[in-house]
């Protein structure tokens, strides 16, 4: 069960698969990792388990909370946080049982609560503590090339549908992603996108008829997780509204996720990213393109929505190491 390196599956072979055997035995592994999948067995014998069907993730919930399915449907606002709780644990069922499991000892009018604070349950409540260990083992078990591109996807706001030419433009301007001999540097790029789905931790959500995957989402409680991660690595910080942030020196990516954060004390000069989502950012921060941004690789405006100003598109000149705008 979750098998994790070709070493493991070799000697799982050799063992019960001995050359003078030859009475058919059988073996059933479970790997989060496609491609080590396709390195133990033919494509043919390779099963894909899909997450659950949504009636069949609220059945789940339900059977976990001990709630009659007639209850959710005479009571509407149970059947919404219903629907919203599973589909923030993405239909994964160890996702549901776990948070069935907490809600069944709460009443049902604390439902909305937990919802709410979920992002925060997740690094506090010891209940939950399984599924951050099992995404942590996932990132832990990431070659050091794909840490930092994994980690990046914590700069999307929640249910947010990523374009992975963007994504891999920007991990190339940030110098995630390196040419190797005979390989262009777009490829290795793509190469490193298609790895993070083949171990199931970016979910495909546009694919186009010949089977390349165009765009991508991370289910909530993985990208809750991420963000964690990325808070305690002093990799990515994320602002919200109406919150005084305090950074270490060592953050390099800066997202706006509203326009009321009240103070951000920050060493600009060290910001290699910056992306803004929906308003101009308020408050004690830098014009954008600001001469304080002088190192900055990634300017990412795409999702930005308010009008630019003749100062800002004039200053454009001064970020020497643009890579991205």
């Amino acid at each position: 069960d979750d098998l994790w390196t070709i070493d493991a599956w070799n000697w799982i072979h050799d063992t019960a698969f001995p050359k003078i055997n030859n009475r058919g035995s059988r073996i059933i592994i479970t790997t989060r990792d496609a491609g080590l999948a396709g390195r133990c067995t033919s494509e043919s014998l390779i099963y894909h388990l899909e997450p659950l069907h949504i009636d069949d993730a609220i059945h789940l919930l339900l059977a976990k909370t001990n709630i009659r399915l007639e209850d959710m449907e005479n009571d509407e606002d149970l059947g919404s946080i219903v629907t919203k709780l599973v589909k923030r644990c993405g239909y994964l069922p160890l996702a549901i049982l776990t948070i069935g499991g907490i809600l069944a000892t709460k009443k049902i009018m604390e439902w909305g609560k937990f919802y709410r604070e979920l992002p925060s349950e997740l690094e506090s409540n010891p209940s939950l503590e399984a599924m951050r260990r099992m995404v942590t083992l996932s990132y832990n078990h990431l070659p050091s090339h794909l840490k930092p591109c994994f980690l990046y996807l914590s700069i999307f706001p929640e249910d947010f549908e990523i374009q992975r030419g963007r994504l891999v433009d920007r991990w190339i301007a940030e110098g995630f992603v390196r040419a190797t001999d005979g390989v262009n540097i777009e490829d290795v790029g793509n190469s490193h996108f298609n790895e993070l789905i083949n171990r199931s931790l970016i979910q495909p959500s546009k694919v186009s008829t010949d089977g390349v995957v165009k765009r991508c989402r991370i289910h909530d409680i993985m990208r809750d997780i991420i963000v964690s991660i990325s808070r305690e690595e002093n990799f990515v910080l994320l602002t919200r509204e109406k919150i005084t942030v305090v950074a270490e020196e060592s953050i390099r990516h800066l997202a706006f996720h509203g326009s009321k954060c009240s103070k951000i004390c920050l060493e600009w000069n060290h910001l290699r990213s910056v992306t803004l989502f929906g308003d101009r950012p308020a408050g004690r921060t830098p014009a954008l393109c600001s001469p304080q941004f002088r190192m900055l690789r990634v300017l990412d405006l795409e999702d930005a929505k308010f009008k630019f100003t003749q100062n800002d598109i004039r200053n454009i000149g001064l970020l020497r190491h643009m890579k991205y705008l």
